[in-house]
C-alpha cells in the first residue's frame, strides 16, 4: 500500500470513528428531549410555544427589573414576552453541556457554569419542569 493510500485509509477510518462517536452524543433520553425542544423554542423566541408549555406562573430569579422587585415568580406570558433573555441567562445555551435529573413529577436541567467571580469558582443554572396531566411544563429557573 502506498503512502497516499495509507493516508487516505487512515483519514477515512478516523472520519468513520468520529461520526460514530458524534452519533452517540446525539442520542437523547426522553427527558433530555423535553429540554432540547424547549431550549430551541427559547432561542427561537417562540412565545406562543413557551407559554403553552409552561405553568401560568413561573420562577425566574434573574427576571426582576431595576426597581428592585421582591419576587421570583412571574406571569409566564409577561416573562416570555418581556424578559426572555433573562430566562435564557445566556445568549446561546446550545454550546453548553447540561445534565437532566428526573424525580417523582419533576425534571431538573442543570448547567454547571464556571466563573472566577464566585467563591466556588462557578455556579449552577437549573431549569425545572413539573409533570401536569402526563405532560411536563416549564416551572422556572434558579441559580445556585
Amino acid at each position: 500500500m502506498s503512502f497516499l493510500q495509507a493516508s487516505i485509509f487512515a483519514l477515512l477510518s478516523f472520519t468513520v470513528i468520529s461520526c460514530g462517536q458524534r452519533d452517540e452524543r446525539k442520542k437523547l433520553s426522553s427527558i433530555d428531549s423535553i429540554w432540547v425542544n424547549f431550549k430551541t423554542q427559547l432561542e427561537n423566541r417562540n412565545v406562543k410555544f413557551l407559554v403553552a408549555n409552561s405553568l401560568d406562573t413561573i420562577q425566574c430569579v434573574d427576571c426582576g427589573d431595576s426597581a428592585g422587585e421582591e419576587t421570583e415568580f412571574y406571569d409566564a406570558h409577561f416573562i416570555f414576552q418581556n424578559r426572555l433573555d433573562k430566562v435564557k441567562h445566556f445568549k446561546n445555551l446550545s454550546d453548553k453541556d447540561f445534565t437532566t435529573h428526573e424525580s417523582d413529577n419533576l425534571v431538573r436541567v442543570s448547567y454547571n457554569i464556571p466563573s472566577s467571580l464566585f467563591q466556588d469558582h462557578g455556579y449552577n443554572l437549573i431549569f425545572t419542569f413539573v409533570k401536569v396531566k402526563n405532560k411536563y411544563l416549564f416551572a422556572g429557573m434558579i441559580v445556585t
